[in-house]
């Protein structure tokens, strides 16, 4: 039976392991690489920022995991979420079911952190996923038609005043 290494994670973290493991590795190794991640895509977040101006599409940022299945020899995706870790018994459980590895790269990503700080967190726009992006597009666009439609100067200013 092969070994098991499971990479939890699905951004550069898990994607770099996946990558660097498969260039060292070979078929002859008795190993399998399985990748568990609650997203089905790579995003390249380096270019986020140009989608959210509109410089980029959305899409144009995501690359699908599972096509990596076919370029890479034993490797597998599994799209659930992990529930729990069980570290003493080499176990980890997801919303689909329960796998027990050999060797085990944990590369979930990161959280904001507002630093317990209220006003930040209540009135700022993160920039992390697709969905924030879309968000601070949305808020521009829609600051930039209320300027446009208003004769006040503060207002106006206000309405086209960002802080990055």
């Amino acid at each position: 039976m092969n070994k098991k290494i499971f990479i939890l994670g699905s951004g550069f973290g898990g994607i770099s392991t996946l990558l660097s493991l498969s260039k060292k590795l070979d078929n002859t190794q008795n190993l399998d690489i399985i990748l568990i991640s609650n997203s089905e895509y790579f995003l390249f977040t380096p270019l986020l920022h140009e989608a959210t101006t509109g410089e980029l599409n959305h899409q144009s940022l995501l690359y699908p995991i599972e096509k990596f299945e076919s370029k890479i020899p034993n490797f597998k995706f599994v799209h659930t979420k992990v529930t729990a870790l069980d570290l003493d018994n080499d176990k980890i459980v997801t919303e689909k079911e329960t796998f027990f590895y050999d060797y085990l790269v944990i590369a979930l990503g990161s959280q904001v952190n507002y630093y317990g700080n209220e006003n930040i967190k209540n009135n700022s726009l993160t920039l992390k996923n697709i969905n924030d992006s879309i968000k601070i597009k949305a808020h521009i666009l829609s600051n930039l038609e209320k300027a446009n439609d208003t004769l006040e100067s503060d207002e106006k200013r206000s309405l086209l005043t960002f802080v990055i």
